[in-house]
């Protein structure tokens, strides 16, 4: 059994310097641990923390132990459980786009084609505007489980198979608009804030992958042709203007 060595980047990233300019009051020692976790997990912790492994051939292919016991000090710190982490599947059907979502940080990515009905996920994300991806969405989260719409249909009808999965297992679907956020929140998250928030995320925010495309504004009706015509070679297209 081969056991992978934890080895992550000693600088913070943009959006990482981000999160720990934010980190001064409060949650001090996620920023403590950014800062020093190569001091802290060094080889000869690791390779004291590798002799806890047991080669019995069972179960899953091994995480590096330095990164587990991260996740368990942090686990701790915020009184989180198992049941409360996070795991990110993307689902899309051009390789291109599943292997910017992997290089982007998703645990998971698969084709339409790939059977996805018993992972039970606990949200489901639709971004496609296509109803046969809001139908697999909701045959493939678990019982008690909220499908979030995030896509615009236009005036298109959406054929939803309502009578199994959505029926037995209790689901949620919820409509999610650009415009508008909860009424909960509105009082204190005004429009204002909410742009002035998006416009400090901006720089820290790996953007520049997701950008496959630049195209001059007066070629425009090329732009749109590749969006139309090439979706497995693009991600997003943007318009630039001459200074």
């Amino acid at each position: 059994m081969t056991i992978p060595r934890w080895n992550p980047p000693q600088h913070p990233s943009r959006q990482e310097q981000f999160l720990l300019r934010r980190l001064t009051r409060t949650r001090k020692l996620f920023g403590f641990l950014r800062e020093h976790r190569h001091e802290l997990f060094d080889d000869a912790f690791q390779d004291e923390l590798e002799t806890m492994y047991r080669d019995t051939g069972a179960g899953k292919e091994p995480l590096a132990p330095a990164q587990l016991a991260m996740g368990i000090l942090l686990q701790g710190y915020v009184g989180a459980s198992d049941a409360e982490a996070v795991e990110l599947t993307v689902v899309d059907p051009f390789p291109v786009r599943r292997e910017l979502a992997m290089r982007l940080g998703a645990q998971h990515a698969f084709g339409p084609e790939d059977p996805l009905e018993q992972r039970e996920f606990d949200i489901a994300i639709e971004a496609s505007g296509n109803a046969q991806a809001l139908n697999t969405a909701i045959n493939s989260v678990a019982f008690g489980a909220t499908v979030v719409v995030c896509s615009w249909y236009g005036t298109k009808p959406a054929p939803l198979v309502l009578g199994g999965a959505f029926h037995r297992r209790r689901l949620r679907i919820v409509s999610s608009q650009v415009g508008t956020i909860d009424a909960a929140l509105q009082p204190r998250w005004s429009r204002e804030r909410r742009m002035r928030l998006a416009l400090e995320l901006l720089p820290s925010m790996p953007l520049e992958p997701l950008i496959s495309h630049r195209v001059p504004f007066d070629e425009a009706a090329r732009a749109y042709r590749l969006v139309d015509e090439c979706p497995d070679q693009t991600v997003q297209v943007v318009l630039t203007y001459a200074a």
